[in-house]
């Protein structure tokens, strides 16, 4: 626990999945001290600009979010160094260069939704129902500036069901 609370997070994200790892790394007791997550979007039949998951989950946790529209931008850059973070966990979002890469002393890693390298990319775990895989699971590994690639530091799987669908999984 000492470790969890001495350890400096900025945790990146979009969807619910990723507010819902976001909820976890506070319950569990590590020090997240911002978020990163996309700019808030149009959205629904009104296009009512929308706050995507982290945001609101973060406004809710009294942490707060950066929403670049620019990754390269030096002002993000700048932001991002003033949280003073020891690692970035990534859950969901984009391509980071390598200009952000290098800020965390301690790197980034980021949870993927499938056994990585294996479904790269968005939708792994519809691409696993839809493939007809028996089972799927989680990697947790180590960012560098490709795609879903870097040395893996976690991996577990889980068992698809006759039946089950990306919801369920």
């Amino acid at each position: 626990y000492i470790v969890r609370m001495s350890i400096r997070i900025v945790f990146m994200g979009t969807p619910d999945y990723a507010a819902s790892q976001l909820e976890w790394l506070v319950q569990a007791g590590y020090q997240v001290v911002g978020c990163v997550s996309q700019p808030d979007r149009p959205a629904g039949r009104g296009r009512k600009l929308t706050s995507p998951s982290v945001k609101v989950t973060s406004d809710q946790l009294g942490i707060p979010c950066l929403q670049p529209e620019d990754l390269q931008s030096s002002n993000f850059h700048q932001d991002l160094k003033a949280f003073k973070a020891d690692l970035f966990v990534v859950v969901a979002y984009s391509i980071l260069p390598q200009e952000v890469l290098a800020i965390p002393p301690k790197g980034s890693v980021n949870l993927h939704t499938s056994l990585l390298p294996l479904y790269r990319g968005a939708a792994p775990i519809q691409w696993s129902v839809l493939n007809g895989d028996h089972q799927t699971g989680l990697t947790v590994f180590q960012l560098d500036e490709k795609m879903d690639h870097g040395p893996v530091l976690v991996r577990d799987t889980l068992a698809i069901e006759v039946g089950d669908s990306s919801g369920v999984i």
